[in-house]
């Protein structure tokens, strides 16, 4: 687990309209005996938790924790305070013979027969996530062998817009309900399906060795003895790649894999309208993230980043936290962005000694270059737009933002090829292409930036697979 929750999202700019729309859909909230009704029984489209105040003296901090953890999985919680609303939780029953209260009661996702049906009085945290969780419906299809299989993914890729196909392999009796949320919320854009106890002819045909297993299927065109036909291959989550299994790791990775390859399928070019998956993404990982703890940055923290910005040859890393502050359009010159992957300690020492042995070069002196790096593997969303990834790393991108032209150079990442490239942006010889702007970050806070070595496994490579490094870490953890 090595990414932590980051700072509040100002992506909205309005700071205290941003914190009520926030605060809306996640947080605590407080139930009285003049929400609960509008708030709780008549919400169809949530499982709620209401703990009683002070019950089982469990702290508020408790519930907090309880609340973040379950951001995305379409579970709320609130607290009623007994002593506002004494008799109104004895009219409901909340209050038990012992003249105790439980520690919550549970109300099931669904619509108010099923919420006042199936409720359920707990008496710990534990068991009231539980009994919230377990109640998410399963709208995953289920398939059972490699005929059921095939008329899946052709279902998935007849939908228009397409839909690239998820799967879930595992042994277990029930899908887990990480799956099933998102699998309710991303059902616009994906197709998830679960293979229980896959035969030997599908766990062979992906060469998968262990369960569970997470997979999204990649179509794209070939040929065989001359005729143009469909060719599938998998990228698949592994966790030491990826990070430790949790709501906002598995969505980056299906958006990831999306954005690099939902336009390979022949037919995707058929699709004249507007996907939305990036929008849509970005506001759901901002508002699980989202504490109103952190919805304002400090004015010494503004104070430092353009106190930064201003040294000449000072080597920035672009963070969620300044990230709309760096290579701006107002900004002179050229901006020369390193994306690599932070968990690599060469790779970190490269890009420093690049840019060291950069400013020694007499052919770039004087010129305005602004000396930025991205720690990729931490925040793949924000080179996508340049055709950068955590798989293809490193890679230096040279941006002019007053302009919004760009370059990428990949391979010959030295002070002299580097320098040559600048030399001919400035004398107006070198090809640049257009951007429309650079992408927004999501609101994650790295890991320290001491670099640590992973080691990374071998892509499996067969007719099935290929490999793809899209995000590695979070800072929830959860279980398939």
């Amino acid at each position: 687990m090595k990414f932590s929750p980051g700072f509040f999202d100002i992506f909205l700019g309005i700071f205290f309209v941003a914190k009520s729309v926030f605060s809306r859909e996640y947080g605590i909230v407080e139930i009285t005996s003049k929400n609960y009704q509008s708030l709780v029984i008549d919400e169809d489209r949530e499982a709620w938790i209401v703990a009683v105040k002070g019950a089982g003296k469990i702290s508020p901090e408790k519930w907090e924790d309880l609340e973040y953890k379950l951001r995305g999985l379409f579970v709320r919680v609130g607290i009623i305070d007994p002593n506002k609303d004494g008799a109104f939780l004895k009219k409901k029953g909340f209050l038990h013979k012992d003249k105790k209260y439980p520690v919550a009661r549970v109300f099931p996702y669904g619509g108010y027969k099923i919420k006042a049906a199936e409720k359920v009085d707990v008496k710990s945290l534990k068991e009231a996530e539980k009994v919230a969780l377990n109640s998410l419906p399963d709208k995953t299809t289920k398939i059972k062998n490699m005929p059921e299989l095939q008329q899946y993914v052709r279902k998935g890729y007849a939908a228009r817009p397409l839909k690239m196909p998820v799967l879930l392999l595992t042994d277990k009796r029930i899908t887990s309900p990480l799956f099933r949320a998102i699998t309710m919320k991303y059902s616009n854009y994906f197709n998830f399906g679960v293979v229980r106890k896959p035969s030997q002819e599908i766990t062979q045909n992906f060469q998968i060795k262990q369960l569970p297993t997470i997979l999204v299927m990649i179509a794209t065109e070939g040929k065989h003895e001359g005729k143009k036909i469909l060719q599938f291959s998998s990228v698949f989550y592994e966790p030491k790649l990826y990070g430790e299994i949790s709501y906002v790791n598995l969505t980056r990775f299906f958006y990831s894999v999306h954005e690099k390859h939902w336009a390979e399928h022949p037919d995707a070019n058929e699709y004249k309208g507007k996907l939305g998956l990036r929008e849509f993404f970005a506001d759901d990982v901002r508002k699980v993230l989202t504490k109103d703890s952190e919805a304002f940055s400090s004015e010494d923290e503004d104070d430092a980043i353009e106190e930064e910005m201003g040294k000449d040859g000072k080597l920035i890393e672009i963070t969620y936290q300044n990230h709309n502050r760096m290579c701006t359009e107002s900004a002179l010159g050229l901006c020369l962005i390193y994306f690599l992957d932070a968990q690599s300690e060469r790779d970190v020492k490269k890009a420093l000694k690049l840019y060291e042995d950069l400013q020694q070069t007499s052919r770039i002196k004087d010129k305005p270059l602004h000396y930025l790096w991205v720690n990729t593997s931490c925040h793949p969303e924000y080179g996508d737009i340049f055709g950068i990834y955590p798989d293809n790393l490193p890679v230096l991108l040279f941006a002019k933002p007053k302009q919004r032209l760009f370059t990428i150079l990949r391979d010959e990442l030295t002070a002299d090829k580097v320098g040559e490239v600048v030399e001919q942006i400035f004398q107006g010889e070198e090809e640049l292409s257009p951007f429309s702007r650079l992408n927004d970050m999501l609101p994650i806070k790295c890991h320290e930036t001491k670099a640590q070595e992973v080691k990374k496994e071998t892509p499996r490579k067969d007719d099935d697979k290929q490999g793809s490094s899209v995000g590695k870490k979070s800072g929830r953890k959860d279980e398939l």
